[in-house]
């Protein structure tokens, strides 16, 4: 199945965030809007984003994983490695302590990056598409809709609200 995408072009902020509104009138999902911009902009600039953020998880799974891999590793070794050591336990807490630690915050680290990579949807493999005043300092809002009918609607409603350039394809063409 094709989709098809519509992508237009804002010289300012304000003009860009008022045509969203209108597009969520004509059946547009706010999840099937991207703001294309080079420059950052703090959250709820164009629209509120209720989705949640499952970061924590990620997280808090990544520090489980190092948890158990610290204390495998860590104490596995001691165990296996048969050292005499006087009539004491070959087990040492204090330095299986230390290395579940490290590795424990080391898999903490890692859940965080893979799901901030995995949020913010990199890599990203497809192509997108794009225009080469974004660069520049353009906004651009590339709708994704069911057919060339919903498209010419959404076009319709961007060039009423100062879009500066409209581009329609299929396929993220």
């Amino acid at each position: 199945m094709r989709r098809y995408t519509v992508l237009g072009m804002y010289d300012h902020v304000d003009s860009a965030a008022a045509a969203i509104g209108p597009l969520g009138e004509i059946d547009v999902k706010e999840h099937h809007i991207k703001v294309l911009t080079m420059a950052p902009y703090p959250h709820g600039t164009f629209y509120k984003d209720e989705t949640p953020i499952p970061i924590w998880r990620f997280s808090l799974t990544g520090g489980f994983a190092g948890f158990v891999t610290g204390i495998a590793l860590a104490g596995g070794t001691q165990m296996l490695m048969n050292l005499i050591v006087g009539g004491k336990s070959p087990l040492s807490l204090p330095a299986v302590g230390v290395l579940t630690y490290e590795i424990t915050l080391l898999g903490t680290v890692l859940g965080t990056l893979i799901a901030l990579l995995w949020m913010a949807g990199l890599p990203n493999w497809t192509q997108r598409a794009y225009d080469d005043s974004i660069s520049a300092g353009a906004i651009g809002l590339l709708v994704s809709c069911r057919d060339d009918e919903h498209a010419n609607m959404i076009e319709k409603t961007m060039l009423r609200h100062k879009a500066v350039k409209i581009k329609k394809g299929q396929d993220d063409f």
